[in-house]
């Protein structure tokens, strides 16, 4: 029968320049996620003692309270250790009064360290 072949051209065409579009958007998405990057790459972790705080501590008072509470180093990594050393450290470090500047509550608010027997004990709770 009768074929309009002029439209089924212009729907060639119109689905060729949607295809165009989509195509430049997401190179512009991608070019923008990559650029990003450029501006602040991948940042190392800060030293741990810059990870806790407490009213009218200075940085000396916190890395001396590191030491007290059995940090091998305070500029941080608990690479290796295992949770209830962790877990010690944390708790000696809120009983005397510090926190997470990020408002973590240290590896006894996960649920994979639970059991962990300094976990029991826990200062948080009854604080």
């Amino acid at each position: 029968m009768w074929k309009n072949t002029f439209a089924d051209k212009g729907d060639g065409l119109l689905l060729c320049f949607a295809k165009g579009i989509g195509l430049t958007i997401l190179l512009m998405l991608l070019a923008l996620s990559l650029n990003a990057c450029a501006y602040r790459p991948f940042q190392p972790n800060p030293p741990m003692y810059e990870l806790y705080v407490k009213d009218n501590a200075t940085e000396s008072d916190v890395k001396a309270a590191m030491r007290k509470c059995g940090y091998p180093s305070i500029a941080g990594g608990s690479r290796g250790n295992s949770s209830e050393v962790v877990a010690k450290r944390e708790n000696c470090m809120f009983e005397n009064g510090f926190k997470y500047r990020d408002g973590y509550k240290g590896i006894c608010s996960l649920q994979s360290a639970q059991n962990t027997p300094a976990c029991q004990s826990d200062v948080r709770i009854s604080k």
